[in-house]
């Protein structure tokens, strides 16, 4: 009877540790949970109000990249969700960003801070070169309305792509750096064009036409920077 009350009370003690266990394990996952949706800071537990918030406003740790949500590198760097953006603006924004996030500024911090601080850097640089290119930028803006474009996707349009093809070839015929410098001009003359038809479709919510004129201003680059090329080699 002795062995069988032994084997009873080990039986329930595992079956006790078992539940405290997982009860452990749920408590941590509804902690994680709460701070996630709380955007809680990892060091002092003050609330983040920020939808982008690098730095926490009660012990100005430098806070976790955003793992769950959608980056936004409009918010990133407090610019207004717009295709056309001023790059002036944008560049001084993304500096002073930088300058407050760049690794050599945190190199006698803790290792788990040096890393946040490579992690915001690389997300910086991202956002700052999407939003810096038109084509980029386009294709960001597009995304988040759900809108993606892949390399299989063409336009039905055969006059433009007519176009395209004698663009092509009076850039392979050109013969000079000056014939080619022309051509240049009238090349990005016409992408700004077509930008600016971008920028319209995409703030009328016509996000069909939005998405045709940024494939286009794609097929345009190209032949832009083939130009470019082309103009090197003289």
């Amino acid at each position: 009877m002795i062995r069988n009350f032994e084997r009873f009370l080990t039986c329930n003690f595992r079956q006790i540790t078992a539940q405290r266990r997982n009860l452990n394990v749920q408590n941590f996952m509804i902690a994680r949970s709460y701070c996630q949706l709380s955007k809680m800071c990892w060091n002092c537990h003050a609330t983040l109000h920020e939808n982008v918030e690098i730095f926490c406003n009660s012990c100005n740790h430098i806070q976790r990249v955003p793992k769950i949500s959608f980056e936004d590198y409009f918010d990133l760097f407090g610019i207004q969700k717009d295709p056309k953006v001023n790059l002036k603006e944008l560049t001084k924004r993304f500096r002073n960003v930088q300058s407050q996030i760049h690794p050599d500024k945190f190199s006698t911090k803790s290792e788990a801070e040096q890393s946040l601080s490579s992690e915001w850097s690389s997300l910086v640089n991202k956002a700052y070169k999407t939003l810096q290119t038109p084509v980029l930028r386009g294709e960001y803006l597009l995304s988040l309305k759900g809108i993606t474009i892949s390399e299989k996707n063409t336009i039905e349009d055969p006059e433009f792509l007519m176009e395209v093809m004698e663009k092509n070839e009076t850039v392979e015929e050109a013969e000079t750096k000056d014939d080619l410098l022309v051509l240049l001009d009238e090349l990005q003359d016409e992408i700004a064009d077509v930008n600016n038809k971008f920028a319209s479709a995409y703030q009328s919510k016509n996000y069909a036409a939005a998405k045709n004129y940024l494939i286009k201003m794609k097929y345009l680059m190209s032949i832009e920077n083939i130009t470019k090329e082309k103009i090197q080699r003289f």
